[in-house]
Order: C-alpha cells, then structure tokens, then sequence
C-alpha cells in the first residue's frame, strides 16, 4: 500500500508537523486496507490466462485461432462453432513450485502445491437444416483465468521496526481517534504511548535505528473463475462468429504473520511483537467478448477477438491482532488485542483488450498436427479504481492518486504465444512458449508476469480424450512488510518465483 500523501516531515516546526500528522492519520485511517488497493492489485486482476484446458495449455495458451476447445469461450469465441458434437469436459489443477525470499542477503525458501478445479464445461453442438450456417453451437462453462495460491516466508535482522509505522499512523491523531486496525491496537498493548499528552506518540525504540530479528510468513489463495455463456456460429464452414457474456468470480485470501524478536536485546524494555493481518477479498465482474475466425484455406486460419473492460465490483473484509511484549521493573509483561472487523466496497475496471491470431494445419503423410500464434494488445493503463462507488468513507484524493499511478507507471504492450500439436495416430503431443510485455512504463521488469514454457501430451479416442499439460514460469518482485512515510527505511524483501502448474482434463463427446 502506499501512503497518502507521501509528505516527507523536513524543515518543519511542531505545529506543521501535527497538522500533516492529522492529515496523514486520517488518509490512512480510511485506507486501512489499502493493500489490496494498489495498481499492483489492478495489475494482479488485469492479467488473467486463456489456457483452462490441458490442451490450449499445452500450446501456450494459444488457441484462440483454432477452436473447438472450451477455453477460448474466454479468449475468441468464435472457435466455439468449430464443435461438430456436443461435448463435457472437466480439467483439475495441480499448483507447485518455489519462492525464494530475501531480506538483507539473508535468504528463505518454500515449497508449495495446491490442487485447483480447472474448468467444467459443456458445449451444445446444433447442425441447421437447409440453412447457410452449417453449425450452430451454445457453450456454458467455469473457466479458471487466474489463480493467487503462494506462499513465502523471509527472516533477517535488521534496522528499524513496524513500530514506526503504528507511531507515524498514531502521531497528531487524539486518543479516542486512534484507528482500530493499526494505531489503536499498538496503543492498547503498549507498543506507542503519549507521556505528553500531545498526540505526538513515543514507543520504546529511540531512533528505530536499533536492530532487531524480524520474520513473517504471507499466504495468498483464490484465484478468478469465469463463468461464461457464448454462441457461435460457422457460415459456409468458412466464416466464424462468437459472443461471449462473461462472469468472473474472484477470490482472494490473504494472511499475514509479522514477528519481531529483540534477541541481543538491543532495545530497552522491548521483548517481542507479533502482527497478524487478515484480509479476504471477493468479487463479481461481468464482460462480453466479440470474436471472429475466417478460413482462408482448409490449412489457414486467421482470427480477431476484441473483449470489453471487466468491472469487478469489490468486497473486503478484514481484522487484526496485535501483541506486544515487553518487560517492566524486570517482569515481562505481553498483551494481545484484537481489532474490529473492517468492511469495504469498491469498484475496480480491467482495460480494454484485442487478439489477433492465426493457425496453420499439417497435414502431410506422416504429419498432422497444427501451428498457431496469437498476439494480445492490452493497454494496461486503462486500470480503473473507484473507491467511492459505494461510499464517501474513502478520500477522493485516494481514489485520484491512485489512477494517477496507473496513468504514469503502466503502459501499453503486446503479449505473444505460440503452440503446435503433432499428432502421432491417437496420441498428441504439444509445446508452445508465452512472450510477455512488461506493464511497467519504466520497463522494470519487477512484478511483472513472466515468460511461460508449456509442454502437454494427449489421446484422443473416438468419444472419450484425456490431456495433461505443465507450464513453467520464473518471476521477480518485490515485497514490502509495512510502508513508512520515508520510503528509505521501508524493509524491501526480493522475491524469486519459479511456478509449476500441471493440468489434467478429461472430456467426452456425447
């Protein structure tokens, strides 16, 4: 999250300082949870996968040229009418890998797997009589587009403490005012105290240059499944059609565990503090996608999908607790208080995106198969938050800065795949490669989705096929436990990522 306003206390007399302090606490009381409204987040929603089945995973994700796959009921619809029967299909998700966690050259990994419903489907195939359109064909499926199951956990000792954001949270803001999530609750365990009575807040740490062990374990799981209802058409077997109404269900939970521990007692009364943050995040979105697939030839195959921004309409509900240990004419003491539970609604609005693909089919004497690439514009700038939707309780400065991030960090790109699928008789096999643009305007590759490496294998009997597909991702970020108005003191922890995702669908014709 970041803080608003990023004032920097320089050159300021004592009633300046309170003024900005009251500014600065009442901003950041109404953003209490502003983690989880940041253009990282709109970035996090922005960003979603085509490949919900084994197949198109296998590819790379790319398949929206050629159809006749449930998936691209999410990426160009028009694929939808290259079905010629009727058919059920249903994918599972298996999630693993490793994140490597550093904090001041002190480095921690964990090792992960999560299983996951994938996709559950059903296309209805419809052949016309006496009419142009040789196919007719209606598609109701659950597609997962997104998934946010991670786990990390970084240790080190270094300089500073979370106190200092709960005193910079608490400084010019009264007693009965103090913020229940944060502010108030470090008060209340005796983390910050006022001896002057001033509103400008002490703790037991005198400059937080003192060092002290910190540790934390972060867990995120959800993801954002869409649920989608599409119709397609083949005109004279050469000209495809599509629309799709999606809706996206999004879930995301998350759960903070922060420990600090004054192991060579470098701070005077202070033993120990443990914050643990809790936040679960849901919402529904809606969104159509309009998609057309032309046959130049039985071998050549190009396509175009334009999709609408997606509107997530937004829910977060969350707590804290806190506990604060210390000793006292040398008897430790330690108290724990827990928070009230936070409610918040807002809106979020996805960008704009096209696709343009193409397939080619092999089919030679001793090779079938097909070849196939698509690229994605998306203009990542097109992110939206709106805050007040719901309510006046959130600032609309907050709200203004936070577009105005969007707007001056994300830019444009284009996002390439490309697959092939060889057939050896009744068994498949496939590879395919993701290139992905960097949404940061800067070019800075940190938290930006990373290149994909896809291999998959298949049978396909007459009724009945089954698939399985492994996708292989590396990725940089950065992770920040708690922010200060200086951001020169915020503790930065660099994260590697090296995901796994293994997928398995089975489907029959029917």
């Amino acid at each position: 999250m970041k803080i608003y306003p990023p004032f920097l206390f320089l050159n300021m007399n004592k009633v300046d300082m309170r003024i900005i302090s009251l500014v600065i606490a009442i901003i950041m009381l109404t953003t209490q949870v502003g983690s989880s409204q940041s253009i990282a987040e709109g970035l996090r929603y922005a960003d979603v996968s085509y490949g919900s089945t084994a197949r198109a995973l296998g590819v790379g994700g790319s398949f929206s040229g050629l159809g006749a796959d449930i998936s691209v009921a999410s990426s160009n619809p028009a694929g939808l009418a290259e079905f010629r029967k009727s058919e059920i299909v249903l994918s599972g998700a298996l999630n693993f890998g490793g994140i490597d966690a550093t904090l001041n050259g002190d480095l921690e990994s964990l090792n992960s797997s999560l299983p996951a419903l994938q996709n559950l489907g059903m296309t209805f195939s419809y052949a016309p009589i006496a009419s142009n359109w040789s196919s007719t064909n209606f598609t109701i499926g659950l597609n997962k587009i997104a998934s946010f199951d991670e786990r990390f956990t970084y240790r080190s000792t270094t300089s500073g403490s979370i106190v200092e954001r709960f005193e910079e949270r608490a400084n010019g803001v009264a007693l009965d005012d103090l913020d229940s999530f944060e502010a108030g609750l470090a008060y209340d365990v005796g983390a910050i105290f006022d001896f002057d009575g001033d509103f400008f807040y002490e703790s037991d740490f005198i400059d937080y240059s003192e060092q002290v062990l910190k540790q934390q374990s972060v867990e995120t799981s959800g993801g954002i499944s869409e649920l989608v209802a599409s119709i397609a058409g083949s005109r004279n077997n050469k000209l495809n059609l599509g629309l799709t109404i999606g809706i996206p269900f999004l879930s995301l939970t998350t759960t903070k565990n922060y420990l600090e521990d004054d192991t060579n007692n470098n701070v005077d009364f202070f033993n120990n503090l443990e914050f643990v943050e809790n936040i679960l995040t849901t919402g529904v979105g809606f969104n159509a996608k309009f998609g057309m697939l032309y046959k130049l030839t039985p071998k050549l195959r190009l396509g175009g999908a334009i999709h609408s921004p997606t509107t997530f309409f937004m829910t977060d509900d969350f707590y804290n607790d806190l506990t604060y240990g210390f000793t006292d004419d040398g008897v430790p003491q330690s108290f724990t208080e827990l928070s009230d539970e936070g409610n918040q609604k807002y809106k979020i609005r996805t960008p704009w995106k096209a696709l343009i693909s193409g397939a080619y089919m092999l089919n030679f004497d001793n090779l079938k198969g097909f070849i196939t690439a698509e690229a994605e514009y998306i203009n990542y700038k097109g992110i939206n938050f709106d805050l007040t939707a719901f309510s006046d309780s959130q600032f609309p400065e907050v709200e203004a800065d936070l577009n105005r991030q969007v707007e001056s960090e994300f830019t444009s790109g284009v996002n390439f795949r490309i697959g092939s699928e060889i057939a050896l008789k009744k068994f498949r096999v496939r590879a395919g490669i993701g290139l992905i643009s960097p949404a940061y305007a800067d070019g800075n590759p940190i938290g930006d989705l990373s290149n994909t490496l896809n291999f998959g294998l298949g049978y396909r009997g007459n009724k009945f096929y089954i698939d399985a597909a492994i996708e292989n991702k590396s990725q940089s970020d950065r992770y920040v436990p708690y922010f200060l108005v200086d951001n020169n003191r915020n503790q930065v922890v660099d994260i590697d990522k090296n995901l796994t995702r293994l997928v398995v669908t089975a489907g029959m014709k029917i």
